[in-house]
């Protein structure tokens, strides 16, 4: 597996942005999509048994040469997420490559950070929108992903579907949390 100079990471939240934005980035004609799994053993952290396992979208040039690499994780939950994390930014770092690496992560959050030594991040943060009467609440989300999904494909040099994000809308996970949280919000 090999990594592009524009590396954009995702996660699968809750929410549903993660994967949203990787099923709407699309390859313009020079380029192909292509997909594949992997797994990082995490048993230096003491978590026998764990892995670290995701998705690796490369688009790649007509010679194969990958020039946008998405790599999407699960939304795992800490202390889990920070070990998984550490091992994706030393797995992308490994890879030697003649030019500098660039790491994107869109962050999107309601109104109210992974940064690795080895190489340059942008973290792109987006507030869910204001409430307002007129739009809903998935309005908003939808407005707020073709922001940043048009932003990103400006960027990375790829596509962005409007069409994609409309017609399959934002797939929220459920959220589980402990009976005591629900008390304070």
């Amino acid at each position: 597996m090999r990594f592009a100079p524009r590396v954009l990471l995702l996660v699968r939240d809750a929410a549903g942005y993660g994967a949203a934005l990787v099923d709407s980035l699309q390859p313009p004609r020079e380029l192909t999509r292509e997909s594949e799994t992997f797994e990082l053993p995490l048993e230096k952290y003491a978590l026998d048994g764990e892995k670290a396992s995701g998705e690796l979208v490369n688009f790649l040039d007509s010679s194969g040469s990958p020039q946008v690499s998405i790599i999407v994780l699960p939304d795992y939950k800490p202390p889990l997420a920070a070990c998984a994390m550490n091992e994706v930014l030393e797995w992308i770092s490994s890879e030697a490559t003649s030019s500098e690496r660039v790491l994107i992560i869109p962050f999107i959050t309601r109104p109210s950070s992974y940064h690795h030594g080895m190489m340059p991040a942008v973290l792109l943060v987006a507030s869910g929108g204001r409430q307002q009467q007129a739009k809903s609440s998935s309005e908003s989300d939808l407005e707020v992903l073709q922001y940043i999904g048009e932003h990103l494909a400006r960027h990375i040099k790829l596509e962005f579907s409007k069409e994609i994000i409309r017609e399959r809308g934002v797939e929220k996970s459920p959220i589980v949390q402990e009976p005591w949280r629900e008390l304070y919000g």
